[in-house]
């Protein structure tokens, strides 16, 4: 019996005609595939170093890469794959430019943060920012990132298994 990822029913709970989305953080590109899978219509930036883990070897991220370029290859008319950190690439988009940003790279609280505030302004009014690993860990900084922020801001925050996600409004 095929597992159904918890990420895919999480998608069903939106608009499925969403033109434009980003990926942060593709690793083997399994979420990529159920993000173009469950949005037919959708543009997907695909933005992901394949770098950084100091426990990780430069072999393995070019095994990675290349099991997610693989994958994406029958979707190459709509997965832009860029390979760089969220940041860079951020600072080369404008405001409002997606439907859709899903967060699940750098896992710690300083990076979730820097994603969050650069990536929530690129959403477009009604678009719906979300991510991963919305999980109480002494690794991982999502969860605290992702609250210390809506707090902040006074968003209403969905949670759906350990993924994340609201509805943009300006």
């Amino acid at each position: 019996m095929k597992r159904v990822d918890n990420r895919i029913e999480l998608y069903r709970l939106f608009d499925n005609s969403m033109k434009t989305g980003v990926e942060i953080g593709v690793g083997d590109g399994t979420n990529a595939v159920n993000i173009l899978e469950c949005f037919p219509s959708m543009q997907l930036f695909l933005v992901d170093p394949w770098a950084g883990n100091p426990r990780r070897s430069k072999r393995y991220y070019r095994a990675v890469e290349g099991e997610a370029r693989a994958k994406l290859e029958p979707y190459r008319d709509r997965a832009i794959v860029v390979r760089g950190k969220s940041a860079e690439f951020a600072s080369l988009i404008a405001d409002k430019a997606f439907d859709f940003v899903y967060i699940d790279g750098d896992h710690s609280y300083d990076a979730v943060g820097l994603d969050l505030v650069l990536w929530h302004r690129r959403v477009k009014d009604g678009g719906i920012l979300a991510g991963h690993d919305y999980v109480e860990t002494k690794k991982h900084g999502v969860k605290r990132a992702v609250d210390d922020y809506v707090s902040y801001y006074n968003i209403k925050l969905g949670t759906f298994s350990d993924n994340w996600y609201w509805e943009v409004a300006w």
